[in-house]
């Protein structure tokens, strides 16, 4: 029986912080970000019995010492909860896209002094469909959810169903449910997604090949059950044993970035680990391993690949901003602030040159560094920059505005 969804228990949390003494250390950090499926808590779903029946003994692998914070001791460990629950008194009507838009929500209040550090994610099922949705969103609309698709440099699906679940159909879910629950006690929006040929989850897959298609790509591994689960359980029904997703619906196509591996597990334990001699922990822990080694490299070479595009206004610009970093105090962390207000101007400078027109007044005619109009705001607070007292770049001269750095 799942335990109930509270209102604590929805959102992001932080399960685990590393500990950074030095600002080498700070800016070695990632983030893990864990998704789970539909019918499942935010926390139990990542959770192992290893005591017995009688003395239940659970270890979240995520956060156990042994186990995730020592593969990835630079890690930041989260998780996002959402209720899920699609039959019984606690039903609620969800889909891919609500929780998605939810999820993006969550990462951009909790990154927002970082948006642009490393971000590895871990999703099982149905959480796997809803993060295709996040990036692709994030990916299409960069000024509402500024970093996340650029600094998410590595996936890790579990049981994620990109062909369908071919289990149990959607139809003897729903039948299931209703001979145990009441017609408005079963929600089936959530269920759509899950059957296999649905417009939409193809539609989905589709985009998401398309953006793995380009340089810097995001590294994925598919992890897919070798055991068969008991369906009938789902709603309380009787033993039907099948597979939920195959070999063939859990794995996205190979690339030199996406790779796939077994699990010796059904779809409901897939996710779960307790003891780091397990066989299947060994793999997801070398996984993971791999994907910390490359996720700085990857958004130092994505961050590279745009500067290129900028030519030898690019180069100028570069050559300030080492200044600033030779200039301001890594005891004050400076040099992460200073790289992530280049990033963001950038990004204005970008988009308003899709739009033809000046940032400082609108013109069509000329660009902001030849406006003569007033000087720009700043990114971050909208003041002024002549008002900010972080390390920021003029709009209208394109020079640097350094003032009281050492107090920040």
């Amino acid at each position: 029986m799942v335990r109930p969804v509270t209102d604590d228990d929805i959102g992001l949390k932080i399960l685990r912080e590393p500990l950074a003494n030095t600002p080498e250390e700070a800016a070695q950090i990632i983030d893990i970000v864990a998704i789970h499926g539909i019918g499942a808590h935010p926390d139990d779903t990542w959770c192992k019995n290893v005591g017995t029946e009688s003395k239940p003994r659970y270890i979240n692998w995520l956060k156990d010492v042994r186990m995730l914070p020592s593969v990835a001791s630079n890690a930041r460990v989260l998780r996002y909860g959402y209720e899920s629950q699609w039959f019984g008194k606690n039903a609620i009507r969800q889909k891919a896209s609500t929780v998605a838009e939810r999820l993006l929500l969550a990462l951009k209040r909790e990154r927002e002094e970082f948006p642009y550090r490393p971000m590895i994610f871990i999703a099982h099922c149905f959480g796997g469909l809803v993060l295709l949705k996040a990036l692709l969103e994030a990916r299409h609309h960069v000024d509402e959810w500024p970093g996340i698709f650029d600094s998410t440099t590595g996936l890790i699906f579990f049981g994620t169903p990109f062909r369908g679940a071919e289990g149990m159909t959607q139809t003897e879910m729903l039948e299931a449910a209703r001979t145990a629950y009441n017609e408005d006690q079963v929600e089936e929006e959530v269920l759509k997604i899950l059957e296999p040929g649905n417009e939409f989850l193809q539609d989905l897959v589709d985009q998401f090949g398309k953006i793995q298609s380009k340089p810097n790509k995001a590294q994925v591994a598919c992890l897919y059950e070798l055991k068969p689960s008991n369906v009938g359980a789902i709603v309380g029904g009787k033993l039907r044993m099948k597979f939920v997703v195959s070999e063939t619906s859990g794995c996205l196509d190979l690339s030199d970035s996406t790779a796939k591996f077994s699990l010796s597990r059904t779809h409901f334990n897939m996710n779960k680990f307790g003891k780091t001699t397990e066989e299947d922990f060994q793999t997801v822990r070398d996984i993971l391993r791999r994907m910390t080694v490359k996720a700085r490299e990857l958004v130092v070479a994505r961050s590279q690949s745009k500067r290129n595009t900028f030519g030898p206004e690019r180069d100028r610009l570069d050559k300030e901003v080492s200044g600033y970093r030779a200039y301001g105090s890594d005891e004050c962390g400076v040099a992460e602030r200073i790289c992530t207000a280049e990033r963001e101007w950038m990004k204005l400078i970008g988009n308003r040159k899709r739009r033809y027109r000046c940032l400082n007044c609108g013109s069509g005619e000329h660009w902001e560094y030849e406006c003569r109009d007033k000087c720009g705001k700043c990114l971050y607070w909208g003041h002024k920059a002549t008002q900010c007292e972080f390390p920021v770049r003029c709009m209208k001269c394109m020079s640097s505005l350094v003032q009281n750095v050492a107090s920040h």
